[in-house]
């Protein structure tokens, strides 16, 4: 089969969702043709290949100023470094005030960039995969297959909230004003697709919404458990380290602030020196982070943003992983999965005590989870203290990983998708089942 996956940020600097769908797609490539469409608005080559599968990239315009502007400010000083600084956030203001007065939180120039990546396959494509998020994938792929009268099939993977996220609308007011709005768009989105496949943190929400639809979903968990890569020659962490500590994600001022965790962070290493912090981060918080640190930057790093390649390194070379709960928790972190692969000890700092991620690592063998409460930090770096101490050495082979969460690894879910088509094609349904056989 010719098969199109649509997604946001790809190789070599994946978002959470497309390092799902590339796990998939790497499950895939050695019997169907793949085509990955990326919105990848900081890389300069438009098509690639990686892999075994064809990488074409889109930006829109507006992205492609951002990135221009943000390179300016990193290579300027002084005066010209505050101009550029401030015409970025002219340029952010004029966005957010339009998607303020729009139908929809949706950037329609993006949707026509990938459309035009469509158009420009020459070959018959015969299934598109897109994601939400970006929710323009999933617009485009349906409005191409309307222009094709409707003969592709159309299998959204649906990752992120839409219509109730927290952070695609800007603001609480602007969700609200528009849920009637993004809900209709979520349904004709489910209408126009021949099947669904979403998480369990979606089942409420089409529960209460679309109802009418159910026979159309398929439910999955987190394609993530998957064996990495030997640890390379040039990983950050120092074989010196004696304790090393590494939280490798995204921060945001509104959904998972760092402040907790880094006082926390601070109070271990006042208790013991040889503890060794490196942060690899995303999102609005390096500023934060770095005022923070400051009297601890011979224990804590902030490495800023990286490749996956050099995140899962430093995770597999760490003595603990460090997860940060959210407060928003209607939906898993996929960071998870990513870090028991590794197999090394993890740390939560969770928020609410209803966070799902609790109940994944319930089945972990070596976890540490602490409510992030101002009245627990003397109690919780305590038994951190004692945690660390007791696991330096810990590890938990792939193998026992593999069979506890054996339905969270990419080839379980791409057996589920391949039915998924073969069902939607009327065909029969051709499962390789050598890897259930194992377990």
């Amino acid at each position: 089969m010719n098969i199109v996956v649509m997604t946001g940020s790809y190789h070599p600097k994946y978002s959470a969702n497309s390092r799902c769908l590339g796990n998939i797609v790497e499950e895939l490539e050695n019997n169907h043709h793949i085509t990955v469409i990326s919105n990848d608005p900081s890389e300069n080559n438009s098509r690639g290949q990686y892999r075994n599968h064809d990488i074409v990239r889109v930006s829109s315009l507006r992205q492609k100023k951002r990135k221009k502007i943000e390179k300016k400010i990193n290579s300027s000083t002084g005066i010209k470094k505050t101009f550029w600084k401030q015409l970025l956030t002219f340029n952010k203001v004029i966005h957010v005030s339009k998607t303020l007065v729009s139908k929809y939180t949706v950037e329609y120039e993006l949707v026509e960039e990938y459309l035009h990546a469509l158009n420009s396959i020459e070959d018959k494509i015969d299934v598109i995969i897109p994601a939400c998020n970006p929710i323009e994938s999933i617009l485009a792929a349906q409005k191409y297959n309307s222009s094709k009268l409707d003969t592709i099939k159309i299998i959204p993977f649906l990752f992120d909230k839409y219509s109730t996220s927290k952070t695609a609308h800007w603001f609480d007011f602007n969700r609200s004003l528009k849920m009637k709005n993004h809900l209709h768009l979520e349904k004709r989105m489910i209408e126009q697709s021949n099947a669904i496949l979403t998480y369990f943190s979606w089942a409420d929400h089409i529960k209460k919404h679309f109802a009418q639809f159910e026979k159309k979903i398929t439910y999955v968990e987190h394609p993530l458990i998957k064996e990495t890569d030997d640890i390379t020659e040039n990983n950050v962490i120092a074989q010196s380290e004696e304790i090393s500590i590494v939280y490798a994600g995204g921060l945001s001022r509104k959904i998972r602030h760092p402040q907790y965790t880094i006082d926390l962070l601070k109070e271990i290493i006042d208790v013991n020196q040889s503890v060794m912090v490196h942060l690899f981060i995303t999102g609005d918080c390096n500023q934060i982070v770095n005022e923070q640190i400051k009297g601890y930057s011979a224990n804590i790093v902030n490495h800023g943003t990286v490749t996956s390649k050099e995140a899962i390194n430093a995770m597999k070379g760490a003595s603990y992983l460090l997860l940060i709960g959210n407060d928003d928790i209607s939906q898993m972190q996929s960071k998870v999965y990513e870090y028991m692969s590794c197999g090394r000890p993890i740390i939560l700092l969770y928020k609410h005590s209803e966070d799902p991620i609790i109940k994944v690592l319930e089945k972990y063998p070596y976890v540490c989870m602490l409510k992030q409460d101002e009245q627990l930090l003397e109690s919780n770096k305590k038994t951190l203290v004692s945690f660390i101490e007791s696991n330096r050495n810990s590890y938990v082979n792939f193998n026992d990983i593999k069979k506890i969460y054996y339905d969270s690894t990419p080839e379980y879910i791409a057996n589920k998708l391949i039915k998924v088509i073969n069902e939607n094609n009327g065909g029969e349904t051709q499962i390789d089942n050598t890897y259930h056989a194992s377990l």
